[in-house]
């Protein structure tokens, strides 16, 4: 219990019955979870009793870190992993069958020809099967005879979707006595970031949790993001009607950002209405104001971004706008370029603002682009793994192989040397830790393409890190800039059509509470749109915000070309 609040002990120690913690953003909820893991094993609970789900391998890879560094090797009985992870062992565990996992990719590449559409189109159908499976939902009567199709190709390929490792397992455990078995496994259940859960996984969760379960469900309705791949919050909203006798925990301790920017999120999220009210404190001074800054165009906003990080990096006290000055206090703490992180609604917006740092100088990597140096390589290796036993008449024994001789025979078919393969094997490693070499290879290729571009993270990186709203999820640094602070982006408008304004404004709400220190929050007056350049509004969530909290940055139109007066000629 060492470290933790008041609070965060009463999430730890309540261990029997229902229990429902809502996390605030910074409120130290992994913390919290590892503990009550500690807790329960310290009180005698079996490692293998405990079961730990969350939405992202980059989270459960933090917890599984951090969970060892707690406890040590035992930690490594505690199962620790998504639910697609979860998925996989049930169906690896109960089935003799060996099959693949398409990506979304693959998946493309296999209606495209199917359906006679193009690559975009295949991808559309993908996002759409995806969305109907997610929801475990029958098929409109327009999608069915196309999902009949993409369904029997996959039977044919041996191949599983993401969605079908959700699916898969709910089939299997409609036999009773396997249903028995994994209850009588996994007695004491935790999920995080339970606002994300969409129905399939919810039935899969139910399924599991039997009367002699002990459940705690750990997340925040203000930050549920992902209705689009059919996340529902009601779910973390009717969790107390699910489980009765549910005992309800508020972690309102933010221990990440100041309490101007704090404030800030805060007073906006409020104009939401499915939510749990709650107030949120934070332990640090209030900071600086947050900045809204109006700007001409996407040159001014690269500009404006790079003199911002060029000011601290620099170690300068005052920064020049155009021919103004305005002088603001900055931290004596020095900065470095990872300390920095830029957030936009979609990836459109990126290049402009890549292409401003790069020009002065200043080191950056698009997050989910591939850009880390190991990163394209894994999803390189995963897509030929699946193609080389995919090619190969004797499939099943290249399945059975442990990894390591796998990638010796990869390595003989491609003429690798020794470094190359012994490379492959690092590579490996790095991923699967040193217990990889346990694996046989199919099961290798499929946890390889349960990887999504969000992993491709590395925090140790020097660089200034640019992403979406959606990949920010989870992350924090001392100085955000969130760009294209504009209605048509936040909230994001597509034609005539809206997202749900109360989910864009909780896409809002993550962005502003990743800032630790100062959040600048920019809007262009002018912007291309559809490849034409039109005046822009603000985004209307800045209006919720209170004065207190903001300080207004305008940077004036700048002067209009005059046009070139002919050159004298001399001769």
């Amino acid at each position: 219990m060492e470290g933790l609040n008041e609070r965060q002990v009463e999430a730890v120690k309540s261990t029997t019955g229902p229990l429902l913690v809502v996390a605030g953003p910074g409120s130290g909820k992994t913390l919290t979870i590892i503990r009550r893991i500690a807790h329960l094993i310290h009180k005698g609970v079996s490692p293998e009793n405990i079961l730990a789900v969350t939405f992202t391998n980059r989270a459960a890879r933090e917890m599984r870190e951090r969970l060892h560094a707690l406890l040590g090797a035992i930690a490594y009985s505690v199962f620790v992993g998504t639910f697609h992870l979860l998925g996989l062992r049930i169906i690896r565990e109960n089935t003799t069958n060996k099959f693949v996992i398409y990506n979304r990719e693959e998946q493309a590449d296999l209606l495209q020809p199917l359906l006679h559409v193009s690559k975009a189109k295949a991808m559309e159908i993908a996002d759409k099967i995806s969305y109907i499976k997610s929801r475990a939902t029958e098929p409109s009567q327009e999608l069915k005879e196309v999902f009949e199709k993409y369904q029997t190709r996959m039977t044919s390929q041996n191949a599983l979707d993401f969605d079908d490792l959700i699916l898969k397992p709910i089939q299997l455990l409609d036999n009773t006595d396997l249903l028995k078995r994994y209850r009588a496994n996994f007695r004491h259940v935790i999920v995080d970031e339970y606002q994300d859960i969409n129905p399939a996984q919810y039935t899969l969760l139910r399924l599991l949790v039997g009367d002699n379960t002990t459940i705690c469900a750990v997340g925040d309705p203000d930050q549920a993001i992902y209705a689009f791949r059919g996340a529902d919050v009601r779910s973390f909203l009717s969790f107390e009607k699910d489980f009765l006798g549910t005992r309800e925990v508020i972690l309102n301790l933010n221990y990440r950002s100041s309490g101007n920017i704090l404030g800030a999120a805060d007073r906006m999220i409020h104009r939401n209405t499915h939510r749990i009210d709650k107030e949120i404190f934070t332990i640090k001074a209030s900071g600086p104001l947050v900045v809204v800054a109006s700007v001409p165009d996407e040159e001014a906003e690269g500009d404006f971004i790079a003199h911002e990080i060029e000011s601290r990096i620099g170690g300068l006290s005052h920064y020049r706008l155009l021919n103004q000055t305005n002088e603001r206090d900055i931290v004596d703490t020095p900065f470095c370029f990872s300390d920095f992180a830029v957030i936009f609604r979609t990836n459109n917006q990126a290049k402009a603002i890549e292409e401003r740092l790069a020009e002065t100088g200043i080191p950056c990597r698009i997050l989910g682009k591939g850009s880390s140096d190991w990163g394209p390589r894994i999803y390189n290796i995963a897509s030929f793994m699946k193609q080389f036993m995919n090619r190969t008449e004797n499939r099943d024994h290249l399945f059975a192989m442990n990894a390591r001789e796998f990638l010796e025979t990869i390595g003989k078919d491609l003429q690798y040397d020794v470094d190359r393969v012994n490379d492959l094997a690092h590579q490996m490693q790095l991923i699967f830790g040193n217990e990889w070499t346990e694996l046989v290879a199919g099961d290798m290729v499929n946890e390889l393409n349960l990887l999504t571009p969000s992993d491709d993270f590395d925090s140790r990186a020097e660089v200034v890190t640019l992403m979406t709203l959606h990949m920010a999820k989870g992350l924090e640094y001392r100085v955000i800039f969130i760009s294209g602070v504009e209605d048509g982006l936040i909230p994001y408008r597509t034609g005539n059509a809206s997202e749900s304004i109360d989910e864009e404004r909780r896409l809002f709400y993550v962005g502003m509470t990743r800032a630790k220190e100062e959040l600048y929050l920019i809007y262009k007056r002018r912007g291309v749109v559809y490849g034409k350049k039109t005046a822009r509004e603000p985004s209307p969530f800045l209006f919720d915000i209170p004065a207190s909290y903001i300080e207004r940055i305008t940077l004036p139109d700048r002067p209009k070309k005059l046009l070139r007066k002919q050159q004298m000629k001399l001769f």
